[in-house]
């Protein structure tokens, strides 16, 4: 039973090609939900935009209590072996286009 499990696992990470994270705000008591992105500003729940500094890709949501917190999706990391190498595109492309990638 555990071998299929580790199995399992280490497929998971090898397929794994994004970090998330996520950014809890500071509830607003009376208002609707909102997030402050601290480049973008004020944005409403369900926005969704990049920042193109970093090629992370950012969404306002809310947990379960209605708590509103910015959801952010960037690349993962990223490694080649010669002769390949590991190439950085335009940072003002969309992610995940933006992410660094592996070319032979």
């Amino acid at each position: 039973m555990q071998t299929p499990c580790l199995l399992f696992i280490c497929c998971c990470i090898g397929f794994a090609t994004a970090a998330v994270w996520l950014e809890y705000q500071k509830p607003q008591p009376g208002n609707t939900p909102f997030c402050v992105d601290k480049v973008e500003g004020k944005k409403k729940v369900g926005e969704e935009w990049q920042d193109t500094s970093q090629c992370v890709l950012k969404r306002c949501l809310t947990d379960s209590q209605g708590t509103p917190l910015i959801h952010h999706s960037s690349c993962g990391a990223v490694s080649a072996e010669p002769p390949c190498k590991v190439v950085t595109p335009n940072g003002t492309k969309p992610y995940p286009d933006c992410c660094p990638m592996p070319v032979c």
